[in-house]
Formats: C-alpha cells, structure tokens, sequence
C-alpha cells in the first residue's frame, strides 16, 4: 500500500514541475504587455531603396523566466505580406547556452537590421514575435511607417 501512494506521490511531484516550467513561459506570455521597445526612426523610413531600424527592447524584474530560451523575430507587416528579419535568441540566467542572457532582475536587447524596401510597406507595422518551444507564440506589436 505505502508502495502505492509513494507512486502516486512521485507523479504528482513530476507533473507539478513539468507544469511549473511550462507556467513560467505562460506568465511570459500573459505579461507580454510589461515589456516596452523603442523603434527608431519612428515612423521608419526608406533612404535608397532600404530601410533601416533599430530596436530597443527593454524586460522588467521578475519577467524573464530564469529557465527560458525564446527566439525574437521583427517582422514588418504590410498589406499583401510580410517580412521577417533575422532571429536573436534570448536565454534566463539559468540556461547553459551561448545566447544573449536575459536576468530574472531585468534586462535589455538591441536588435538593428535593413531591409530592401517595396512600395506594399509605405502602410506598415512593426511586429516582434517571441517564439518559444515549450509556450508557443506571442508578439510584441511596436510602430509602424
């Protein structure tokens, strides 16, 4: 009988951590609204056929989950498509990789890129998607030219 409960007891401790892990990203994504960015130029703007933008997003205390590993993407968003720049992983404090680390007290990332400019992005918006294996998906929403 004791073997039993000590079963059972064992599944709950695993479940309970698998959910807290999952939980941190969850809270991640619910918090998305926490996080501010600057967009500069604001409005952005064409100069010989490209554009060019830098992005300075900033993450409040107790945000960033010690444990997570997500992938920024911008992307501008136009009527007829988008297009995405080129990917930044970010890590918690607590991930052994070779990322840019992002502490549980708070942090920052500078993200700079160009694109060739089409006459379909005079109208668009900029968006930052944080893609996460364990959460899904979520975006940033920032200005747009």
């Amino acid at each position: 009988m004791k073997k039993t409960k000590l079963n059972y007891l064992t599944i709950t401790v695993i479940a309970a951590f698998l959910l807290s892990g999952c939980a941190g990203l969850t809270k991640m994504r619910d918090n998305a609204s926490t996080v501010t960015y600057k967009v500069t130029p604001d409005p952005l703007q064409t100069h010989a056929g490209e554009v060019k933008m830098n992005i300075d997003v900033k993450f409040p205390e107790k945000y960033f989950n010690k444990k997570a590993v997500v992938t920024a993407t911008p992307v501008l968003k136009y009527e007829g498509g988008q297009t995405e720049l080129a990917p930044v992983t970010l890590q918690g404090e607590k991930v052994e990789a070779n990322n840019k680390v992002i502490a549980y007290t708070g942090g920052s990332y500078s993200y700079s890129g160009t694109l060739p400019y089409k006459p379909e992005m005079m109208k668009s918006g900029l968006a930052l998607r944080i893609t996460s294996t364990n959460s899904g998906e979520f975006n940033f929403f920032g200005s747009g030219s």
